[in-house]
């Protein structure tokens, strides 16, 4: 499973589609949030965000200051959280009910 963020100017949607689509295998998910950043991944998303806005790039990087909305126009953090929080739990118990039916199928043609 890949989490993006719709408003990600570090790593746009294009190159997150991209990524996907070299991930092998066909029990694949991309989960694209409204309203998500690049940095709502991390702790203190909010206070993240806003030093990097914050900071000097070189020329070759001065999009993302021009680029990055304000931390405020945003997904709230606590419910961005939430959301990750809940899509990693699902994903997580659907591979491990699928990895428990292949065991018990496994174990039923013996």
């Amino acid at each position: 499973m890949i989490v993006a963020g719709e408003a990600d100017v570090t790593l746009p949607l294009q190159g997150v589609r991209d990524i996907y689509d070299r991930v092998p295998g066909r029990a694949k998910e991309l989960v694209v949030l409204r309203g998500v950043d690049h940095i709502h991944f991390v702790d203190d998303a909010a206070g993240q965000h806003e030093r990097v806005r914050a900071m000097d790039f070189p020329p070759e990087l001065a999009y993302l200051k021009e680029e990055m909305r304000p931390f405020s126009e945003l997904r709230n953090e606590q419910e961005t959280h939430e959301i990750v929080k809940r899509l990693t739990a699902a994903h997580f118990d659907a591979a491990f009910k699928g990895a428990i039916a292949v065991r018990a199928n496994s174990s039923e043609s013996r």
